[in-house]
């Protein structure tokens, strides 16, 4: 091969690269609570457990309570303090940051799988990214806005 071919091929790998693995399962993210959805102009609080048998870093739920508390607050709803759902998380893995800068989707993903409970129902959210771009904080926003849209009955 010539030094142009070794060129090219280099780029077309660094391509892909960076633009493989930047979507999850949407299915997985279209649940609601069927009925025991909120109503009205208040959601409830979200709580964040981690009920996995790995290691959540701490700011982790804090991350998934702000995509919660942000999609209520664009959606102009009250987040409701006497109420209280909780997102008990279930699977959680992180890439290393040099690792996911310069291998990309080959250094694995960041995902978090949560399941949602309220009044005695249940849903799953999950949310993953195998891209140099997204880290598990964005993952952690993502599903702190699936929370609150199967809580709402939303979809955003």
């Amino acid at each position: 091969m010539n030094t142009k071919s070794l060129i090219g091929a280099a780029g077309l790998a660094l391509s892909l690269s960076i633009l493989s693995g930047c979507a999850s399962a949407p299915s997985a993210n279209k649940q609601s609570l069927n009925g025991a959805a909120t109503t009205g102009s208040s959601v409830p609080k979200l709580k964040v457990v981690s009920n996995c048998a790995c290691t959540v870093p701490q700011d982790i739920p804090g991350l998934i309570g702000a995509g919660y508390s942000i999609a209520a607050h664009n959606a102009g709803k009250q987040i409701n303090g006497e109420d209280e759902a909780v997102f008990s998380i279930t699977k959680f893995s992180k890439r290393d940051g040099a690792a996911r800068l310069l291998a990309g989707a080959f250094a694995g993903k960041d995902e978090i799988t949560g399941v949602v409970s309220y009044k005695g129902r249940t849903f799953t959210v999950n949310e993953y990214y195998m891209n140099i771009i997204q880290t598990i904080d964005d993952a952690a926003n993502k599903v702190g806005l699936y929370a609150f849209n199967g809580l709402s009955g939303t979809q955003n």
